[in-house]
């Protein structure tokens, strides 16, 4: 079996806290893209989750189970906080661009 390089590693580890907080989540971005295979880099994760008080809450969590930092606003333009870790996590609320909402994207 071939070693797992950091960023999977990370990726095991992102999941497994993710599950273990119970966060319903959806990979996006150029992550979601490699995990399909496509030929791109990246530096960080992100994710998209609902903007509830019990979701926030469980982002916090989230940020202790990585040994990361506690979610922080990402910019006064974006509705999603950051998380500093291993890898960096944006956490995007609701929706992105082009109008794709959590809940449509879920289903």
């Amino acid at each position: 079996m071939a070693p797992t390089s950091s960023d999977e590693t990370f990726l095991e580890r992102l999941a497994a806290a993710i599950a273990g907080v119970r966060l319903d989540a959806i990979v996006i971005g150029n992550t979601a893209a490699l995990l399909q295979n496509a030929p791109i880099l990246t530096e960080d994760v992100d994710l998209l989750v609902r903007d509830t008080p019990q979701v926030r809450k469980k982002l916090d969590l989230l940020a202790a189970r990585l040994h990361g930092s506690k979610p922080t606003e990402i910019s006064a333009l974006i509705n999603g906080v950051r998380i500093e870790a291993a890898t960096t996590v944006d956490i995007l609320f609701d929706r992105i661009s082009g109008g794709l909402r959590f809940e449509s994207l879920k289903s």
